[in-house]
Parts: C-alpha cells; sequence; structure tokens
C-alpha cells in the first residue's frame, strides 16, 4: 500500500479555482494545489514508488485522494524523466519529428515521445505509455512540459551558481553563469561522495572556481552526512531557504528548502 512521503491539505480551498501541477518522476509522483493569483500552494501530497507510474498505481492513488476528482482551473504535468535530449530546432524538419529522437535515445519500447519548447532548442523526452495514457485519462487537456523545459525558459543569473536538489536518491544539478544555463542534469546517487563527485566535475568542466556559490535543496537535511560532507569541501555552501509562494500555518514541520521541490517549480510556471 503506497503512503504519501509528503502531505497537507488546505480543505478550505475551492477546487474550481486552483490550478493542479502533477510531478512524474522515475521514483516519484506529486500532486500540488496552488492559487496561481494569490501564489498560495494548498495542498502537496508526494509518493515514493518503485516502478514508473501506471494505472493501477494511479487507482490506488486516487483512492487515497478523491479530491484528485474534481475539475481545475488547469493541469501540468511536469515530467522529470532521464530519457530526454536538447537538439536545434533547425535539425527537426517537417515531416521527420520523431526521427531524430529516437536516433539520440534509442527506440524505446512502451514510451510516447514529446517534446517542447527550451529556448533555443528543442527538448525531445519519452514517456512511459502506462503514465501518458492515465494521467490524460483522468485529467482532460492536461499540459505536458518537461522540466528542464520550464528550467530553461527562466533568465540564467550572470554569477557562477550550481543548484543541487535531491529526490531521495536521485539529485538534479542546475548550472548557471554569464546568463546560460551551462548544464541540467540528473544524476543517481548511493553515497555523499557521488553527490560531491558531480558537482565538483560540473565545477571543473565549466571552469567556475572555488568561488562558485552552491545552492543545495530538496530531500537533504542541515547537519545530514551529506550536507557536512558538502560543507566540508564547498567553500560557498548554502541551503535555499527563500520562498516565493505562500503556505498553510501547518507546515511547519517541513523546512523551507525542501519546500523548493514544489515551490522552483511553481515559480517557473506560473
Amino acid at each position: 500500500m503506497l503512503h504519501p512521503v509528503y502531505f497537507f491539505k488546505n480543505n478550505e480551498a475551492e477546487f474550481s479555482q486552483q490550478h493542479l501541477l502533477v510531478q512524474n518522476g522515475n521514483s516519484f509522483c506529486g500532486f500540488v494545489l496552488y492559487n496561481k493569483n494569490d501564489r498560495k500552494v494548498n495542498t502537496w501530497v508526494l509518493y515514493k514508488i518503485k516502478t514508473s507510474l501506471n494505472e493501477e498505481l494511479l487507482a490506488e492513488i486516487m483512492q487515497q485522494q478523491e479530491w484528485l476528482g474534481n475539475r481545475f482551473r488547469s493541469v501540468q504535468v511536469v515530467d522529470y524523466t532521464q530519457h530526454n535530449t536538447l537538439m536545434p530546432k533547425h535539425l527537426l524538419q517537417s515531416g521527420y519529428e520523431y526521427l531524430p529522437g529516437n536516433l539520440m535515445l534509442g527506440n524505446l519500447h512502451n514510451t510516447v515521445l514529446l517534446q517542447d519548447a527550451a529556448g533555443e532548442a528543442l527538448n525531445l523526452y519519452h514517456v512511459p505509455s502506462s503514465a501518458y495514457v492515465g494521467f490524460n485519462r483522468l485529467f482532460e487537456n492536461a499540459e505536458w512540459l518537461h522540466h528542464e523545459s520550464v528550467v530553461m525558459k527562466q533568465t540564467a543569473a550572470e554569477d557562477a551558481i550550481i543548484t543541487v536538489e535531491v529526490w531521495f536518491s536521485t539529485v538534479l544539478i542546475y548550472a548557471q553563469q554569464k546568463g546560460k544555463w551551462q548544464v541540467l542534469q540528473q544524476k543517481n546517487y548511493e553515497t555523499p561522495e557521488d553527490v560531491l563527485y558531480h558537482i565538483l566535475n560540473c565545477k571543473q568542466q565549466f571552469q567556475m572556481g572555488d568561488e562558485v556559490k552552491v545552492v543545495l535543496q530538496g530531500m537533504v537535511e542541515e547537519n545530514s552526512a551529506l550536507y557536512n560532507l558538502l560543507h566540508q569541501y564547498i567553500l560557498n555552501l548554502e541551503l535555499n531557504n527563500d520562498l516565493v509562494f505562500e503556505y498553510p500555518y501547518n507546515t511547519t514541520d517541513i523546512p523551507h528548502h525542501t519546500k523548493q521541490l514544489i515551490d522552483r517549480i511553481l515559480t517557473c510556471v506560473s
């Protein structure tokens, strides 16, 4: 039986006035109910799953979270799949939209190939057919987006910054400097040393120097083994506690830097 890793819900929110954001990852699935105009998050439920989402898992979630059966102002499904590639738009010619993606990613079975605009490039990504069909049956007119596409629509910083976002045993790494996104990548890790290696490799690859700011957010605790190791080797390390959205009063047990798992992506799409 599935159990939410994080859950809070504002029962006073009127569903017809709320927007729904769905987070679809390789090992997690989340649902965020928010008011775009007031910048308020009213509900977040996050599940850890062992396989890609399928109709059976979605049915179990729906049984637990009956409110998902309501109608919302809009529904966006943000996909966090690793099966994606960025390529220049001019390489895609009319009538051949699916060929380059299959060549770059491999012809993955039981998947649907989608594409987003990502700055001057196109982001091609494979979504498991079971998840695509399940969500589209549940949420009519849902808009699909890839998280890298969403991030790249934001203006990159001039200063060198590496953002490390922790999701269970996965880290998302975003590097930006001189007004450009240098890298957006997703890595699995088993030890804190794995995460340190990816950060140091990113610093070296883009010649960011020791003064680069490394921002840590997501599922990491201050004074944890991961935090302490990074603090030991990185001069300019900080937890990201700056929230844009307002959260219910009963969510103080969830640290601000963990709420960034939804705050960051909501800031990009709203």
